[in-house]
């Protein structure tokens, strides 16, 4: 071995974090394997073999350099190659796609092959090396997902989740469980199980060919006939909307399609007719090969949300316009909601409901206040007045202004020297009652005072925050934890003008989520449209992220 060699060895060893005297013996003298180990391991930038072979990003070689320097470079998957271990790993990494992952993101083959080569050295540390790095980067997909979704799109947040890997794999190694410690893993939540078995379900449709679509967008209704009454009939069949029977393939509409039919509808978001339409047929005639990735982009949000919901949490779909309270694994409280515009989309974020306040004043974001009020303020300068709403300058004191002495005309959107705020009252969009949620987008949620916008199918309507039709019911539900509250008492304090604030005796998760397919505990599995264009946005970020093997 070179001296310049054997001097990076012992500067690596003791940047990683060894002890100096082990820096001060040449690693695996004697043992050639952990000599190549070593000698590797001590390249900032992962060696030329191993980066063709299972191209490890930055974070996978840092901690597969960090792995290697805690055991003092000794070989990890069994220095003849031979081990288990290494089964167990290739066989988890060809079951990826039962995760929603892609097994070709991982190197297979490239490992079976170097498993079964001469044991000269170099091909085992680079084997032991390839291993470490394949479980890594499954690992970290796995349990963390495949991008980082703030870097995709700001409105994404992951919950914050440490995750000490190179431990794990110490650990899987030692007890001989590789397997078991990559499968423990995977998101825990029951809706991820549920939409797992999803998945399963849809590949197994695939693998029986799929479906035909049904041609032309004429409506089918209760007492169609032809062709195309058969095609639908098969469509809905294999997908379980329709029990199969003696009316396989029969061409004419009959009570029973009309059933499927609005089971369909239903398990789509759609108004359930029973008319076959434009709608419906559109997404009826949806591939199979679609489907499946729109339940793989489903399932990599879920690897962003907490792993622990807690025993009772609350979960808002925006997709889905819903909300859910979850206690002791039963559904205790639904609602519609309304969520955020296209433009001014609803986050994906996980926060903490800990605070209710009753008429609440709305103080309005800036962000609101110079987009869509001056516009209106330097056409009707009256408009505040009629509205409710207040104006102070910026300082500690917040003095209150008189709005008709200011001239609005002059007040541009990067100079705003003021605060708007509206009293409560029926004009006020807070409605009468909002859910404080400790988050770092300011999202909450809240009534309303148009409640005819829950009717309309598509309600993608707010400036980003959640209005909850059945927002008094969550309230009694929040509130029950405080002595003296209760339905009557929620009903008596919403008759009342003044604003009332409490604390939540017993805070509550949320995680506000954007699921355009999952699959209810009825085993029905549902997709919404993809109002957001967010499945289309991850769906490039991950074929970009495969192409570049980058997370």
């Amino acid at each position: 071995m070179s001296v310049g060699r054997r001097t990076s060895i012992v500067v690596c060893a003791i940047a990683l974090g060894l002890p100096a005297s082990a820096g001060a013996q040449v690693p695996g003298a004697g043992d050639p394997v952990r000599a190549t180990i070593a000698g590797w391991v001590a390249q900032e930038r992962p060696p030329a073999a191993l980066t063709g072979l299972a191209k490890p990003n930055a974070f996978q070689w840092s901690l597969t350099r960090r792995f290697y320097a805690q055991r003092d470079f000794a070989a990890a998957w069994r220095s003849d190659g031979t081990g288990a271990e290494v089964g167990s790993l290739v066989g988890r990494l060809g079951r990826a796609a039962e995760q929603g992952l892609d097994s070709a993101d991982y190197p297979v083959a490239q490992i079976r092959a170097l498993a079964a080569s001469p044991s000269d050295p170099d091909s085992l540390a680079l084997l032991d090396l390839a291993a470490t790095v394949a479980f890594f980067r499954y690992a970290a997909d796995l349990s963390l997902g495949r991008v980082v979704p703030a870097a995709i799109d700001t409105m994404w947040a992951a919950a914050d989740r440490p995750l000490d890997l190179a431990a794990r794999l110490a650990e899987a190694l030692d007890l001989g469980r590789v397997d078991a410690a990559l499968g423990e893993l995977a998101p825990p939540q029951r809706e991820a199980a549920l939409l797992r078995a999803a998945l399963a379900r849809y590949r197994a449709i695939a693998a029986l060919g799929g479906w035909t679509a049904v041609p032309g967008m004429e409506p089918l209704s209760l007492g169609a006939t032809g062709p195309r009454v058969g095609l639908l009939r098969r469509r809905l069949e294999i997908t379980g909307d329709l029990a199969p029977g003696d009316g396989w393939g029969a061409e004419i509409f009959d009570s029973a399609l009309d059933a499927g039919v609005r089971l369909a509808q239903a398990r789509h978001g759609l108004t359930a007719d029973g008319v076959a339409g434009p709608a419906t047929l559109a997404a009826l005639n949806v591939p199979v090969t679609a489907r499946i990735r729109q339940l793989e982009l489903n399932l990599e949000r879920w690897r962003w949300a907490p792993r622990d919901e807690g025993e009772r949490y609350l979960s808002v779909n925006s997709a889905d316009y819903s909300l859910e309270v979850v206690d002791s694994e039963r559904s205790v409280l639904t609602s519609r909601i309304v969520a955020g515009r296209a433009d001014w989309p609803t986050p994906i974020v996980a926060g903490v409901l800990t605070e209710v306040t009753f008429n609440p004043r709305w103080s309005i974001p800036r962000s609101i206040t110079v987009k869509e009020i001056l516009p209106i303020l330097q056409r009707d300068p009256d408009y505040l007045l009629r509205e409710g709403i207040h104006v102070t300058d910026t300082t500690e004191e917040a003095t209150e202004l008189d709005p008709a002495l200011i001239a609005w005309d002059s007040v541009t959107a990067g100079s705003f020297p003021y605060r708007l705020w509206q009293e409560p009252g029926p004009r006020n969009p807070l409605g009468r009652i909002r859910f404080g949620i400790r988050n770092r987008f300011g999202v909450a949620l809240h009534d309303t005072p148009y409640p005819q916008t829950f009717g309309v199918s598509t309600r993608a309507f707010s400036h980003g925050c959640v209005r909850v039709e059945a927002a008094e019911s969550l309230a009694v539900y929040v509130l029950r934890g405080l002595p003296g509250w209760s339905a009557d008492s929620v009903c008596a304090i919403l008759g009342q003008e003044s604003e009332r604030y409490l604390a939540v005796a017993d805070p509550i998760p949320v995680l506000i989520g954007y699921w355009t397919a999952w699959m209810g505990s009825d085993g029905e599995v549902q997709f919404r449209p993809d109002v957001y264009r967010w499945d289309a946005e991850l769906d490039t970020a991950l074929r970009r992220r495969t192409r570049s093997g980058r997370r």
